[in-house]
């Protein structure tokens, strides 16, 4: 098995943990769509070494330590949470930020060819990388603040911005 799209919708951590449900396929897996995972500290001894994209849709964290270790040799990245904002996060912004940022002064990608994601959750996962190409999505709530740190960590070669809006008739444009 090479691609693979999990909605894991369980009762328990280890029953969305994608790195456990898909042990069986360390070595063939290429490709992985997920959503709402709970990537957990728990599978430490479990990597995808031909693991090269990630596409992940998560409910109200990102934690980013275990996908560091269980894909270390990522080579295309998009996050996303449920919702366009961070009103759901179980934490504040920043907290979830700071951890991310401690685990990834242990290990994190050197390298990504493409990374794409909105302001929040690239503000959240503090991701560490030399970024080849950036898809970075925007609405009308994102901030000039939240966007220089976010080009400040991944430093970007090549930046793409996204910009949409819920509004039908929004004509206040983003800071």
């Amino acid at each position: 098995v090479e691609d693979v799209f999990l909605s894991v919708n369980g009762s328990s951590d280890a029953d969305q943990d994608p790195v456990l449900i898909l042990a069986p396929f360390q070595q063939t897996l290429r490709r992985l769509y997920t959503w709402t995972p709970d990537f957990s500290d728990d599978t430490q001894d479990i990597t995808y070494p031909n693991l090269h994209t990630l596409d992940a849709t998560f409910w109200n964290n990102i934690d980013m330590a275990p996908m560091i270790r269980a894909f270390p040799n990522l080579r295309k990245l998009s996050l996303y949470l449920q919702g366009f904002d961070d009103g759901g996060l179980e934490e504040e912004k920043e907290e979830i930020r700071e951890k991310n940022e401690q685990a990834q002064e242990a290990a994190r990608w050197a390298h990504l060819e493409q990374v794409h994601a909105d302001d929040i959750n690239l503000f959240i996962s503090a991701l560490k990388a030399d970024v080849d190409a950036m898809d970075l999505s925007l609405n009308w709530q994102s901030e000039a603040e939240t966007i220089t740190t976010i080009l400040a960590d991944a430093r970007p070669t090549r930046l793409n911005f996204c910009y949409s809006s819920d509004w039908d008739n929004e004509t206040e444009a983003a800071e």
